[in-house]
């Protein structure tokens, strides 16, 4: 394999995670002020946590099923059935019928798409990760993982922009009107024409491999359940820093900025700029580190690195100043970014090629309900309720120490790696 099919591997599988995570974005932002178009007194509550906390019911769906299918159909396969469901969801968004016409059906409606974007979602990451690590060899595989997460920070950073731009060249009126429209068109757009370029990619070689000599497995859950139950609940603890912290930097994060610590949407939105700015730097920074150094290490480093700074960080966040708040975000989307970069290899290295879809589907999706559903209420609770201000800071805390020891078990062969060799 070429230089140039690497490039067009990597590609047009990210296009898929940087359109996920652009419209997760974007409906964070965009969701709230739609909802405001509700006259108050025909809503008797604000649908917008019930959307929210139904449609996540997708993710393990999705990762279930999709898992299933990439392990016994093919990684290709998956790659195109996520990223086509994922443009039509995002272009039947930008359709939605104005809440003046239709006060009901259009939250039923925007549920409706969001379940199918979390089905779908489950299946993108997940196939995603097997496709390039089955695709490159074993010296590059963490240097083409760490892309997906690039992918991701990429798509909420012209998520934000594009937000941004919309937020401060319209008119209120005129963005709730159909401005907020024109970024799912966009999205719909670059999702239609990255599945062009799945179209064109070959099956991943292992997947081929297992296939010509009849080692795929029929039930690969079942088997998955009944013979890596230890991989499963150890992969699980290995993403638990990178569920919490993403959500709490990602999704909580501008909530906390502006509702918590009163900082204008202004300031919040040039601050998740430069956050997902400085994310984009250090997933590239991981990347070309994971072509020289130990990344087990490098991984290690990290998680003890948040256990020990992340209070500081946090309260370095409260300083009036902005400059203070810029450095101490910006150092915390760092080590996030590095972390997050460069952990998939390893779970994928827990399970054998005829299990990694659904082992990393399972390990990713399963506990989405109850860690990244969960994450900003419970921090939203903790703040306003208890007056924890810092709790999101004990929740990266919690989530690095988790990730550490589950590293520490692998280590001391609680499992065996199992990468193949090429």
């Amino acid at each position: 394999m070429n230089y140039k099919s690497f490039r067009t591997s990597i590609f047009a599988t990210i296009i898929g995670n940087c359109m996920e995570w652009f419209d997760y974005a974007l409906i964070g932002y965009i969701a709230p002020r739609y909802l405001n178009l509700y006259p108050q007194e025909k809503a008797a509550i604000n649908p917008l946590f019930f959307i929210y906390c139904v449609a996540l019911i997708g993710r393990p769906i999705g990762g279930l099923l999709f898992g299933y299918l990439g392990d016994t159909h093919g990684r290709r396969l998956i790659l195109i059935l996520s990223i086509t469901l994922m443009a039509t969801g995002a272009f039947f968004t930008a359709l939605l019928p104005s809440i003046y016409y239709f006060s009901l059906l259009t939250p039923m409606i925007l549920l409706l798409i969001l379940l199918v974007h979390n089905i779908s979602a489950g299946g993108e990451t997940p196939a995603t990760i097997a496709y390039l690590y089955e695709t490159f060899p074993s010296r590059l595989r963490a240097f083409a993982l760490s892309w997906v997460n690039f992918g991701f920070f990429l798509g909420v950073f012209l998520s934000t922009v594009d937000f941004s731009a919309l937020y401060w060249e319209l008119r209120e009126d005129q963005f709730l009107d159909c401005g907020w429209r024109i970024p799912f068109f966009i999205s719909s757009f670059l999702g239609f024409v990255g599945l062009s370029f799945r179209k064109k990619l070959d099956e991943s070689p292992q997947f081929k491999f297992d296939k010509k000599h009849h080692t795929l497995l029929k039930n690969p859950l079942i088997k998955l359940f009944k013979d890596y139950k230890k991989q499963f609940f150890l992969g699980v603890g290995m993403l638990c820093l990178h569920s919490i912290a993403i959500n709490t930097l990602v999704i909580f994060g501008p909530s906390y900025f502006q509702t918590y610590l009163k900082r204008t949407p202004d300031e919040t939105l040039t601050l998740s700029i430069f956050t997902m700015l400085i994310a984009m730097l250090s997933t590239s920074l991981a990347g070309y580190l994971a072509l020289k150094i130990q990344t087990y290490k490098l991984l290690k480093i990290t998680a003890i690195a948040l256990i020990i700074l992340v209070y500081p960080i946090y309260l370095a966040l409260q300083s009036a100043s902005i400059i203070p708040l810029f450095f101490a975000n910006g150092l915390l989307a760092f080590l996030i970014s590095i972390f997050s970069a460069l952990i998939p290899i390893f779970v994928c290295d827990l399970f054998p090629s005829n299990l990694r879809c659904s082992g990393y589907s399972a390990c990713r999706n399963l506990p989405i309900p109850f860690i990244d559903g969960a994450i900003p209420l419970v921090l939203s609770w903790l703040i306003s309720s208890k007056q924890m201000i810092l709790a999101p800071a004990f929740a990266i805390m919690i989530g690095a120490f988790i990730s550490f020891i589950s590293m520490l078990l692998i280590e001391h062969r609680a499992v065996k790696f199992m990468p193949e060799k090429n």
